[in-house]
C-alpha cells in the first residue's frame, strides 16, 4: 500500500528510509546531504563502495543501523548528471525483487527525481513508482516536497531530527 506524506522524511516511522544518490560516492545536495550528516558510518561504507567501481546503477546498499536502515538508491552515475527514468526503474526493479529478503515491511521512499527540470513528477515518475510498489505487500509512504522549499529550510530543526532518528 501506499500513502502520500507531505511531512519530513526523517520523522516517519518507517525502518527503511530510501536515500537517492549517484555512484561516484557524493552527498552533497538535497537529502543525500541530510543522510550523510545523520548517518556518517552508512556515508563512509558508501563512499568505499563507489571508490572502488562497486555500486552502479540498478544496484541498492542497506546499511543498518541501530534503529534505522537506510537504503542508497542510485538515481544517476555522476552527482552533475541529471535523472532518468530509466535509472530510477532500474532500482525500482531491483527493490521489487530484494525488499521481501531482507524483511523490509515499511520503507520511506521521497518523491524520486522531483527536483527535475527535464522530468514532470506526476506524469514521468509517479506513475513508475505506483507499477513498482502498488503490487508489493508492504506499506510504502512517499514524502512529497514542500510547496515552499524555503519555508521548509527555515522551519527544519536539525538536532530535533537527529535525536528522533537515534
Amino acid at each position: 500500500m501506499i500513502t502520500y506524506v507531505f511531512d519530513e522524511m526523517f520523522y516517519s516511522p518507517a525502518r527503511v528510509l530510501v536515500n537517492p544518490v549517484n555512484t561516484v560516492g557524493t552527498m552533497g545536495a538535497w537529502l543525500a546531504k541530510d543522510f550523510k550528516r545523520f548517518f556518517p558510518e552508512m556515508f563512509a561504507a558508501y563512499q568505499e563502495l563507489c571508490q572502488t567501481d562497486r555500486f552502479e546503477i540498478g544496484q541498492l546498499m542497506l546499511y543498518r543501523a541501530s534503529h534505522r536502515w537506510v537504503l542508497n538508491f542510485p538515481v544517476k552515475g555522476h552527482f552533475r548528471a541529471a535523472i532518468t527514468t530509466e535509472n530510477i526503474e532500474a532500482g525500482l526493479q531491483k527493490f521489487a525483487a530484494i525488499y521481501a529478503a531482507y524483511d523490509m515491511t515499511l520503507v520511506s521512499f521521497p518523491a524520486l527525481g522531483h527536483d527535475q527540470d527535464d522530468l514532470d513528477w506526476y506524469t514521468d515518475v509517479r506513475p513508475l513508482m505506483e507499477y513498482y510498489l502498488r503490487p508489493l505487500r508492504i506499506m510504502i509512504f512517499i514524502h512529497m516536497p514542500p510547496k515552499n522549499k524555503d519555508d521548509d529550510e527555515q522551519n527544519r530543526n536539525i538536532r530535533a531530527i537527529r535525536n528522533w532518528l537515534n
